[in-house]
């Protein structure tokens, strides 16, 4: 399954299939249909696994005008971690993983005591897990560093792998489909963002309130913002390339409290690329729906080639002996 999130951070599911097995081959046949569907341009954010088979599917098939950045899943590289290094080691690795600068991140790890734990985890590229590194400016994950929106799915999907294939691609359909209905009938309370916008907006602003702002520039809107006299936990916000040094504002697409703190001393109040939280976003996102179609009138296209499901069972195939 593949899944993104809506402006109002629910899950959006946005492809499915069942293959006999995970592997290089079936990834491949998914992602060609994947970018095939949805033909876009830019750039593209992904949250997996390290499933072996994916990351040479996605680069075989990523179109030539979409540039895609592959993050590894924290949960599942912090559970690689416990397995070789303990409960301990896996614990500090999630701190660090969450850390704003490389300084930060290298002291936690250095208080990895047990032998190669550290060499282990600098083994893995930093930019595809680690927030400080992370390419959040180009390729943003929305403060998601996990693929637990998949997992979600898989549990709302439950009852669906007791089923015969068939049965269990029309569970799914109908199950989707009661969703995006549901969606798309609500009913928004408030005038342009969405509800967990308009929310995160409202913390964001109290909080703007209790900082100071050191202005730098007026022209390009840069400004440290800070608590107190002192420069230390200080952020550096530039209004203009929509920026913070602590980076949510480059993860969300929405101001963090330092820069709303600035665009407030600066007298700004434009809040960015709005088509990550507007209620007209959301409401197009689920323009579209699914047709409560029975299973049994559809016809297969002309351009969708079904997977070979022939399992090829494993070891060395067997032969008659010559008598």
């Amino acid at each position: 399954m593949v899944h993104t999130l809506d402006p109002d951070e629910e899950i959006f599911l946005l492809a499915w299939a069942i293959v006999p097995s995970e592997s290089q081959s079936t990834w491949g046949w998914f992602m060609n249909n994947f970018f095939q569907t949805f033909k876009r341009t830019g750039n593209l954010s992904i949250i997996s696994d390290r499933q072996k088979g994916l990351q040479p599917a996605i680069d075989d098939t990523t179109p030539e005008d979409l540039d895609v950045w592959h993050y590894f899943c924290t949960e599942h590289l912090r559970q690689n971690v416990e397995r070789q290094f303990g409960k301990e080691i896996a614990k500090l690795f999630m701190n660090a993983a969450l850390i704003k600068t490389v300084t930060e991140f290298n002291i936690i790890l250095i208080q990895s005591k047990k032998p190669g734990a550290a060499d282990y985890i600098h083994e893995i590229p930093a930019d595809r897990y680690a927030y400080y590194a992370a390419p959040l400016k180009q390729f943003p994950r929305f403060f998601h560093t996990t693929s637990n929106i998949a997992e979600s799915s898989n549990f709302i999907f439950k009852p669906a792998r007791q089923m015969s294939w068939l049965m269990a691609l029309d569970h799914i359909w109908h199950q989707w489909l009661q969703r995006m209905t549901e969606r798309r009938d609500r009913i928004h309370r408030t005038q342009h963002y969405t509800r967990f916008y308009h929310q995160y907006y409202e913390k964001v602003r109290s909080l703007a309130g209790t900082y100071l702002v050191q202005a730098q520039s007026r022209t390009s809107g840069t400004a440290l913002v800070k608590k107190g006299e002192s420069s230390h936990g200080g952020r550096v916000v530039n209004i203009i390339n929509r920026t913070c040094t602590c980076l949510e504002w480059q993860d969300r697409r929405f101001p963090c409290h330092h820069a709303l703190a600035a665009m407030q001393y600066f007298v700004t109040d434009d809040l960015g690329e709005g088509y990550a939280f507007t209620i007209e976003t959301y409401n197009k996102m689920y323009a579209g729906s699914l047709h409560p179609y029975p299973w049994d009138i559809f016809e297969p296209d002309s351009e969708t080639k079904p997977l070979d499901l022939t399992v090829t069972k494993r070891g060395r195939p067997k032969e008659k002996r010559l008598r």
